[in-house]
């Protein structure tokens, strides 16, 4: 995998860089290195050191886009920052392998932490000659970098409040790039890794596995009834939101390996849940998932109508904690979010004509229509499940088109025997 670290000078490309090495043991280089080699190193390389970026990131793209296609062609990790990688021109090297981010400060950051700007300057390296620019210069030019950014949909990280929260957010988004389609992870090596509470439970379909962790929310039948009862076409770009452990996803995939193109992306705001994902995509060998830890709610700009079919298995039981662990209860119970916030996202995310297949209680039907109805999302397929013949439905799983017309087919209830 490659990864491209950009962004104004001094907003941390190189701390990220260097922590980045120790996290995933992918070798950096910094474009400022590149930099001064072509100007020591020849007669007339086109630029100085004080010549404008946008000259020097100019004249030296040709190399860092030949630096990157050599590592893919070669299978090779590498990490590349500095302040010469222009949006424009990265967003057409993107890929499985290449996975680019952007660091920036806010105006209210920088007019209230100017003076302590230069605290990490030289946190890995030292600098002969400090920059010296005034306070309004750096603010200019991370607009720049943050305008450019949201109209090349590429992922932004900015220091609002903290430095370090802007620098964890970063490491938050690569690490679920990194651990699906760059860090390399065999099943052995999956199999080491997993903590002393973490289990590796058999999926029943062509021995699959699914990790999960003893200690945290662990997936009900809702997830695999779902994941059945969604349809699936070849070449999906299919999103889980509440995602949990990915359960819905991998048995969704499971069942349609057979279909060309799928890739999934899940959506978890629970750290630890999202990493158990990410455990499972690599010792399954599955290479088409992306885990992303936040909430669907602060969905970046670059997922808006990404995607053909959202996957979700949402909490959906109201009441507060009671006696509840935080962290399983808000896998179940409204919480953290509610039906009408993922009405929004779903149409945020979904391509026009794009479906969404979720489940909820079968007495939130109404709500679910309306709801649905209210964000652009038409129902057109309805499903009950029943405990046994006879029963009163306990759950209903449903399916809207974004931009569909009205109509509801309604389905034979399932029955879901629970011994």
């Amino acid at each position: 995998m490659i990864i491209l670290i950009g962004g104004e000078s001094h907003t941390g490309k190189t701390f990220l860089a260097q922590r980045l090495l120790e996290r995933y043991s992918f070798p950096y280089f910094s474009l400022d290195h590149l930099k001064m080699g072509l100007i020591r190193g020849l007669a007339d390389c086109g630029f100085t050191a004080e010549s404008p970026d946008a000259l020097i990131s100019e004249k030296m793209w040709r190399i860092v886009e030949g630096i990157v296609v050599t590592c893919v062609e070669n299978g090779q990790n590498l990490i590349i920052e500095g302040c010469y990688l222009p949006p424009e021109r990265v967003r057409l090297l993107l890929s499985g392998e290449v996975v680019a981010v952007y660091l920036g400060f806010s105006e209210a950051y920088l007019s209230k932490n100017f003076d302590a700007l230069w605290k990490y300057e030289n946190v890995v390296e030292h600098r002969k000659f400090p920059e010296d620019r005034p306070l309004e210069a750096f603010i200019a030019g991370n607009a720049r970098v943050r305008s450019a950014c949201a109209a090349w949909g590429l992922p932004y990280f900015e220091a609002g409040e903290t430095y370090e929260k802007m620098q964890k957010d970063a490491i938050a988004f690569l690490d679920g790039k990194a651990g699906l389609t760059g860090a390399k992870m065999n099943k052995t090596e999956a199999g080491m890794r997993l903590s002393e509470y973490e289990v590796a439970e058999d999926m029943l379909i062509d021995g699959l596995k699914i990790v999960q962790d003893t200690r945290l929310y662990r997936f009900t039948s809702d997830s695999v009834l779902l994941s059945r009862f969604a349809r699936a076409k070849a070449g999906d770009k299919v999103a889980d939101f509440c995602a949990g452990s990915g359960i819905v996803a991998f048995h969704f995939y499971a069942l349609h390996r057979a279909l060309k193109g799928l890739d999934f992306t899940l959506f978890e705001m629970q750290r630890q849940l999202s990493e158990l994902s990410v455990k499972t995509a690599a010792l399954n060998g599955f290479g088409n998932f992306e885990a992303v830890n936040c909430k669907i709610q602060e969905m970046p700009e670059t997922y808006r109508e990404k995607f053909s079919l959202v996957l979700c298995n949402p909490p959906y039981e109201r009441g507060g904690l009671e006696n509840d662990d935080y962290q399983k209860a808000i896998c179940r119970k409204e919480i953290t979010i509610n039906l009408a916030e993922i009405a929004r996202a779903a149409a945020f995310a979904l391509r026009f004509g794009g479906r969404l297949a979720l489940v909820n209680r079968a007495d939130r039907l109404a709500e679910v229509c309306y709801t649905l109805h209210e964000a652009g999302i038409e129902v057109k397929r309805v499903q009950f499940v029943a405990g046994k013949a006879g029963a009163a439905p306990y759950l209903l799983m449903a399916e809207g088109v974004k931009g569909g017309r009205p109509h509801t087919e309604l389905l034979p209830t399932l029955i879901n025997k629970k011994d």
